[in-house]
């Protein structure tokens, strides 16, 4: 196998040289000749021809993946050796770099070799040279500008001569394997992780919304019948605008006569201030009880905070300025965003007819519908997580200094289901209220278990399978029985074991690559050699 391949890459070489220096053209032809009937085909130095196996060795150390293709070593002679080399921060072909490998014993480096630049990029092409007959770990050193590392193999055994190589059977076909190839693999988006034990809590999954927070959205009502004008400084108010508390958001034209709501709230107000004052006079005279003064003075804040509640002012003193012209200013009664307007300006409204709504969006809820079938779990949520419609960013109840502030077991009767509310500060402003959410809440409930990303999974008719990686190239599809779901990781009840790695990212490609469709760019069908 290895030398097909290392025939495969030399040609390939070989073909890019001819294409792009005519020039040079013998010069190539003649230099892959040479390397072609320099060990290629196993001959020793005296001619004599003998089989050789074919090994390879994958490893995941440091930041770096090793891939290798060697033949057996036989002491002081010529081995043919294909290295792969994946920098797992991003899982690309190294594309630079020197490597070093050297033979190892008793921590003694008995032999080391220097490969000057890649073949190809991720890939190092060399013959390497065994020391004495013997067991040795090899090391391989990368050095480059952009990532480092030390690999080591162990148990790398160095035969005497060719007569002491066992000849077992090399049986490497396997139906079941998928072969997909480095060179695939760096030019899709790829990636691996290692199928390990994690602490996941029993979930609930829900439908849920953001909403106002209960104290922070204002209901504005029209306070008497009135014609609606637009504020002739700012003009029409539009939803999703920014107002601060007292700001003029429209002018109200009163309608009626004498008895309409606004002019009826305007003269309760001037005659209760007009008696409160005759009182307060006869009371400093001693002319008439305590009690009575006390009793126009109630009698004024009501009418005083019936007035301030038509306007929308609260804490602006009220004089007669304002209630002396023809238009009447509706002003914010808090700060927030303006929403669900119902203003039609130039027409008549009526006595408390809803004209909008300001919600203050730094402070909101998640409301969670949970099904009655997790009831019994209701009181064991402690945690939530959940993605916004339209997004698959995963946000977390913890990331807006969230608490949980309801987990009621009554039943909603126009849902029928169970609300669980989440209060989170958005300062920021990331969360629309009225958004549609996909809620998973966390339970109190936990263990430890063998579990791999979600991301991992596919879905064959209603079974979930995964790839597990074997060797560098080589992968087997695994049928998997799974648990528990908690934060983009599933439990692996059977199938797949701990330690073993599985294709976390490009699955679909490597089951494209078993199904034989082909690659689209990869130079050919899946599964073609180097």
């Amino acid at each position: 196998m290895i030398h097909y391949k290392l025939l495969l890459i030399l040609a390939m070489s070989a073909l890019i040289s001819v294409v792009g220096c005519k020039n040079s053209a013998h010069h190539d032809e003649s230099h892959e000749a040479d390397q072609n009937n320099h060990g290629l085909h196993a001959h020793d130095e005296h001619g004599d021809e003998h089989e050789s196996h074919s090994h390879s060795v994958t490893l995941w150390q440091d930041s770096l993946e090793l891939f290798a293709e060697w033949g057996d070593f036989i002491a002081e002679q010529h081995t043919d050796a294909i290295i792969h080399l994946t920098d797992l921060r991003d899982f690309r072909a190294v594309d630079s770099g020197t490597l070093s490998v050297s033979w190892m014993r008793q921590s003694t480096a008995v032999k080391t070799q220097h490969i000057e630049e890649l073949a190809h990029p991720g890939i190092f092409i060399e013959e390497l040279i065994p020391p004495e007959a013997g067991v040795y770990e090899l090391v391989l050193s990368l050095n480059t500008s952009k990532v480092s590392g030390r690999i080591v193999v162990p148990s790398v055994r160095v035969y005497a001569s060719e007569a002491e190589i066992p000849h077992e059977h090399d049986d490497t076909d396997d139906d079941e394997t998928v072969s997909f190839l480095k060179e695939q693999q760096w030019q899709f988006d790829f990636r691996t992780e290692r199928a390990g034990r994690r602490t996941l809590h029993n979930t609930i999954r829900a439908l849920g919304e953001i909403k106002p927070a209960g104290i922070g959205q204002a209901e504005v009502f029209a306070p008497f019948d009135a014609v609606l004008l637009q504020n002739p400084q700012h003009g029409v108010v539009h939803p999703g605008q920014r107002v601060s508390k007292g700001d003029v958001l429209v002018c109200l034209a009163p309608s009626g006569g004498a008895e309409s709501g606004w002019n009826k709230l305007l003269n309760d107000y001037r005659l209760a201030k007009a008696e409160y004052e005759r009182v307060k006079r006869l009371n400093d005279m001693d002319a008439i009880p305590a009690r009575r003064l006390q009793e126009a003075k109630l009698d004024l804040e009501n009418k005083e905070v019936r007035l301030r509640g038509a306007l929308g002012w609260s804490d602006i003193e009220l004089d007669e300025r304002f209630m002396n012209g023809e238009h009447f200013h509706l002003r914010a009664p808090a700060d927030g965003i303006l929403t669900d307007i119902h203003l039609r300006y130039g027409q008549h409204v009526q006595t408390g007819e809803h004209l909008f709504d300001i919600v203050d969006p730094s402070k909101i809820w998640l409301e969670a519908q949970v099904p009655v079938s997790e009831s019994s779990h209701i009181d064991q949520i402690n945690d939530a997580y959940f993605t916004v419609s339209g997004s698959d960013h995963i946000l977390r109840i913890s990331d807006f200094d969230g608490r949980l502030i309801s987990a009621s077991s009554l039943l909603d009767p126009q849902t029928r289901r169970i609300p669980v509310i989440f209060e989170l500060q958005n300062k920021r402003n990331v969360l629309r209220p009225g958004s549609f959410a996909q809620v998973v809440l966390k339970t109190s409930a936990s263990r430890k278990a063998v579990a791999i990303p979600e991301s991992a999974i596919l879905d064959e008719d209603g079974t979930p399978v995964a790839y597990v990686q074997q060797q560098g190239e080589s992968f087997v599809k695994r049928i998997l029985k799974t648990g528990i779901k908690d934060e983009g990781y599933i439990e692996v009840l059977s199938g797949i074991s701990e330690g073993e790695r599985v294709v976390t990212t490009g699955a679909y490609k490597v089951r494209l690559a078993a199904l034989k469709l082909g690659m689209e760019g990869a130079g050919g069908h899946a599964g073609h050699g180097h």
